[in-house]
């Protein structure tokens, strides 16, 4: 046996054995060393929530030095989750847009991806980063090292650097920032001509 997204099942079909030994010795994530998917939901305008927090008419709930880390819009009444974790140099170890999922799969221990939820450890009983979707609000929780500042956010908390909020609703126009972190230190995103992200003071 071989297990497959539905998108490859119809593809694939009956295979000869020696195809499927080699298909499962050698998984496409593996070789590739990158984690592909798409995140769905089947429930309609939803609030995403980060940790304790419920992020409302904001297009970027959580921004890192003028760099969007989190977000949300609505597509044809669904939300379009946008998440960007990076790595110590600031390249993207985490990236969904508009529910595509592309993340490096090395710094892990392990990721459970199912169409409507997403974890991902990097320790045994650790949860660095997880995406629900199955509930009213779409709900992230985690504890990220980030520029070498901790994120932590659950259920019952949420912790950013320099700013403590529990239980806390925010509501913001259309289009505007939430919590804007790290301002001071504007950041450029890398991009292939940058081994890490271009900084400077306002």
């Amino acid at each position: 046996m071989v297990a497959v997204c539905r998108n490859h099942h119809m593809e694939l079909e009956k295979q000869r054995k020696e195809i499927a030994y080699r298909a499962k010795s050698n998984p496409i994530n593996i070789k590739n060393g990158r984690l592909k998917g798409y995140l769905v939901t089947n429930q309609t305008k939803q609030v995403l929530r980060i940790g304790a927090v419920r992020f409302e008419n904001a297009s970027t709930a959580i921004s890192y030095g003028g760099i969007p880390l989190f977000g949300y819009k609505y597509h044809d009444n669904e939300i379009n989750v946008q998440v960007y974790i990076p790595d110590r140099d600031f390249w993207p170890e985490i990236e969904i847009v508009n529910n595509n999922l592309s993340a490096l799969i090395d710094g892990f221990w392990d990721i459970e991806f199912k169409s409507n939820f997403l974890k991902f450890r990097k320790k045994k009983g650790e949860n660095f980063l997880s995406l629900d979707f199955r509930n009213d609000d779409v709900e992230i929780n985690g504890n990220l090292l980030v520029d070498g500042n901790n994120f932590e956010f659950s259920p019952t908390s949420t912790n950013f650097p320099s700013i403590g909020l529990s239980g806390i609703t925010i509501v913001t126009e259309i289009g505007g920032v939430a919590i804007a972190l790290n301002d001071s230190n504007q950041m450029i995103r890398p991009n292939f001509a940058m081994a890490r992200p271009f900084r400077s003071k306002p």
